[in-house]
């Protein structure tokens, strides 16, 4: 199994209160040598099916298993690469509650130097998009080729929606972000904005023209582009992003306007 995809399955179903289970759908059962996989989807088969809201909560959660049903020589070790598999995977919150929770659970200091060295190399490639930091600056045109740039809009509360005009659950989110703009657009402290990434001016500019979008409506520039990719990892879309009035980031991957908890959130934020 694809190690990402492997903790990427295990992040969705213990925070929705769901337990992993193996590829084939059998029961998962403990391997009779280490492997790192295959113990841990033992170990999440064995977590109780209670929803946890936080990774570091996880792992509260996963370290008493772990000591109920892993063979002890094995247990310090899967408590380190549990650990650096959540830690790999959080890119957009500072995964220091994960360290030190795990750092309160372990005695082996080679292991501890590894998980500690994974979390350096974690913080280094993404700490510019945690909560609270200047959101990073990039560029994009508006219909007219006007380039603008997103630090141009300090003093409103941003949602920043990366999207394209082929992906489907882009076009879905729409109807939603319709919705918001005309919940907020009479206030001049919010902004909603799409941001497309289509090579394509003309097709974009089409699309725009045969669909009500009534919010603003940018086209990524090159360089803007690169800084979607390189510093805020955008890898799939719809990617929403949500930039508070002092310029700060409030989350460089937020609830999709579509989910039914985005609704208060971001109405608190509005009258923050």
């Amino acid at each position: 199994m694809n190690k990402r995809f492997f903790f990427l399955t295990i992040l969705t179903a213990v925070v929705i209160g769901v337990r992993a289970q193996s590829s084939d759908s059998t029961v998962a059962r403990l391997p009779k040598t280490y492997q790192e996989d295959s113990v841990a989807e033992y170990v999440f088969s064995q977590m109780p099916d209670t929803a946890i809201v936080s990774l570091a909560g996880v792992l509260r959660n996963i370290f008493p298993v772990i000591d109920r049903t892993v063979p002890k020589a094995w247990q310090e070790r899967i408590r380190a690469d549990i650990t650096m598999g959540f830690i790999s995977e959080m890119d957009t919150e500072d995964p220091k509650p994960i360290l030190d929770c795990y750092l309160a659970h372990s005695y082996t200091d080679s292991l501890q130097a590894k998980v500690r060295a994974v979390y350096q190399q974690t913080y280094e490639t993404n700490h510019r998009i945690y909560p609270g930091n200047v959101a990073p600056d990039f560029s994009f045109t508006d219909t007219k080729g006007v380039k603008h740039r997103l630090s141009e809009y300090r003093g409103k509360l941003l949602l920043v929606d990366i999207w394209g005009t082929w992906c489907v659950p882009c076009l879905q989110e729409l109807p939603h972000l319709k919705a918001l703009q005309q919940k907020y657009g009479s206030r001049k402290d919010v902004q909603i904005m799409s941001v497309a990434c289509d090579k394509q001016t003309a097709r974009w500019k089409t699309f725009l023209a045969k669909h009500s979008m009534p919010w603003h409506q940018y086209l990524i520039s090159r360089d803007g582009d690169k800084v979607l990719d390189t510093v805020y990892h955008v890898i799939g879309i719809p990617r929403f992003i949500v930039v508070g009035r002092d310029g700060k980031l409030i989350s460089a991957d937020s609830l999709r306007p579509s989910d039914k908890e985005f609704a208060a959130w971001f109405d608190s934020l509005v009258n923050r």
